[in-house]
């Protein structure tokens, strides 16, 4: 879809053919050049007010604001001075980034974009629909007449490669035909045919002639049948437009309840934590114990590593609390999270009441389970998300295994009691995701 600004026109035949195609280009705006124009503006506004700010730092560059701002919206988690130096004006700008730079908000942004479309093409489909079916109908609607028991609908529709063509497909379900037959003793069990289309180059204007082996295939279908069969009404593409239509606003809304919920968990545990446990930790460097907390939290799960205590994980070597937090909002908001997702969508569906006021969301729900890439990019089948969980502790595993492995001759953490020997070892395996880590 390409958004564009339309031109004006003009009587010149050159500006028409020439000028107006290149105005239209250079005005042309779609998802990827507006993604781009984010990441390239956000944090460009964000280094002026990190380097604008009042500070009591002397000799910081705006090429080293502007570092640490993009280093913060895309995640490298790269600082060339400590954070703790910053005033709180500078590191409440970073804070900020740190969340607009993460892919959970902006995906979900997306799909509410992508739900919007979908709303206003049904708007525009459904004013178009009449007017397109009766001129539809009157060139090429045709009923099979009841073959043994038997009753089925069919449109044959003839489509020109003419752009002008009244009956041009626009994306409507209602533009398309369907002959379904049924069981009456198993309703389930359906055939459906979509609509006959005849090549412009083949017999263009003697279509008639496909009803023949229309009916004779029919024919041979009902044959075959064991049962007697009886007509169905088509099937309702609306419906099934709907419901993926509802799984989209679904996934959007769970993704940022998802983000909200860790992130408020993260900041407010671990804020608290470093409040009324350790706040000599942060205040070595000068930081307020809450808020470096509540930074730390937000570091670990959008994965960039960035921290307003100098030694960053170092100080936590012996606290295990922060260092199993700050790995699970690790895990949480990068490899793991097509697991919880699903795991969060897979928990609902269970609670969901078995009455007909719930149906409508039942479907949503399983459709969304069933078609989990046309709900979601992050979603995946249950097979699939089985593999990234099993890869996911493989190769945590391993990587646990290898530092401590690595650490057997290392001074500083043979100093470590057996047990943070372990602990550490662990985070700093999940911490390669967070550009941390727990030695100085």
């Amino acid at each position: 879809m390409v958004w564009g600004i339309p031109a004006l026109n003009s009587d010149n035949a050159y500006d028409s053919h020439i000028s107006m195609p290149i105005m239209a280009d250079l005005l042309e705006l779609s998802p990827l050049t507006l993604h781009y124009a984010y990441f390239i503006f956000t944090p460009a506004i964000g280094s002026v007010i990190l380097y604008t700010a009042s500070s009591d730092i002397h000799g910081l560059h705006y090429s080293d604001a502007l570092f640490m701002c993009f280093s913060a919206m895309t995640g490298t988690g790269l600082s060339v001075i400590d954070l703790s130096t910053l005033n709180p004006l500078q590191q409440g700008t970073l804070f900020c980034l740190l969340i607009l730079g993460h892919a959970f908000p902006i995906f979900a942004i997306i799909s509410l974009f992508r739900v919007w479309k979908f709303r206003s093409a049904q708007r525009d489909n459904s004013d178009r629909g009449k007017e397109k079916k009766m001129a539809c109908n009157e060139e090429g609607a045709l009923s099979a007449k009841g073959i043994g028991n038997a009753k089925a609908t069919t449109v044959v529709r003839e489509l020109q490669p003419d752009a002008s063509s009244s009956c041009e497909p626009e994306g409507s379900c209602e533009d398309y035909g369907f002959i379904v037959v049924t069981d009456p003793r198993h309703p389930d069990r359906s055939q459906q045919v979509t609509s006959i289309i005849v090549d412009d180059k083949k017999d263009v204007g003697n279509w008639k002639a496909h009803i023949p082996r229309l009916s004779s295939w029919l024919k041979g279908m009902v044959r075959r049948a064991a049962n007697p069969l009886s007509c169905r009404e088509p099937i309702n593409c609306k419906e099934i437009g709907e419901v993926e239509c509802r799984a989209l606003l679904l996934t959007a809304v769970f993704i940022i309840l998802y983000f909200i919920g860790f992130l408020v968990l993260g900041i407010v545990g671990i804020g608290l934590w470093s409040k009324f446990v350790r706040p000599d930790i942060p205040r070595e460097d000068g930081a307020s114990p809450f808020w470096a907390g509540a930074f730390l939290a937000t570091s670990a799960l959008c994965n960039n590593g960035m921290s307003l205590i100098d030694a960053n994980m170092g100080g936590y070597q012996n606290e295990p609390f922060p260092l199993l937090a700050c790995g699970f909002l690790i895990l949480a908001g990068n490899t793991l999270f097509p697991c919880l997702l699903r795991l969060l969508i897979w928990g609902l569906r269970k609670m969901l009441p078995n009455n007909p006021t719930w149906q409508s969301w039942r479907r949503t729900f399983d459709f969304t389970l069933s078609d989990s890439q046309k709900a979601c990019a992050y979603l995946y089948p249950a097979s699939h998300t089985w593999f990234i969980l099993g890869t996911v502790v493989v190769l945590n595993a391993i990587m646990w295994g290898a530092f401590e492995v690595s650490a057997i001759n290392n001074e500083e953490i043979g100093s470590l009691p057996v047990g943070f020997r372990v602990l550490d070892g662990l985070f700093q395996a999940l911490g390669i995701y967070f550009w941390s880590s727990i030695m100085d």
